[in-house]
């Protein structure tokens, strides 16, 4: 299991061969792969993130995790895809930008959050 992160990094540097392999069109595997190898950069922040909920989780705390979230994932998000699609150049990259920037604040905030309760 704790392989299982080099694991997907790796299979996403070469889902452009196995895509072509089974017969999908170039230009979707190209776009595919560029995509891909943005948001790969989310992962570590993706695994400390769930470190932290199962942590917290354990613990029986999940107000700080229910209010990151929700910033994150209603508030935060849509404007950080916005602005990285719409916004400038990025076009249909932005949209994996957007991934890891908005993972990188989850991340953030969630501690921010903790450190703010935990430290008067």
């Amino acid at each position: 299991i704790a392989l299982m992160p080099s694991i997907v990094v790796i299979l996403f540097g070469f889902v452009d061969a196995f895509l072509l392999a089974i017969g999908q069109d170039p230009d979707i595997v190209n776009l595919t792969g560029e995509w891909l190898r943005i948001y790969v950069l989310s992962v570590p922040f993706i695994l400390l993130l769930r470190v932290i909920q199962r942590f917290l989780a354990c613990q029986g705390i999940v107000l700080p995790l229910i209010r990151v979230n929700f910033v994150c994932g209603a508030i935060l998000h849509p404007l950080i895809l916005r602005w990285f699609v719409h916004g400038n150049e990025h076009g249909f990259l932005g949209s994996a930008i957007a991934w890891v920037v908005t993972r990188i604040l989850q991340v953030l905030l969630l501690i921010l959050q903790l450190y703010v309760e935990h430290h008067p």
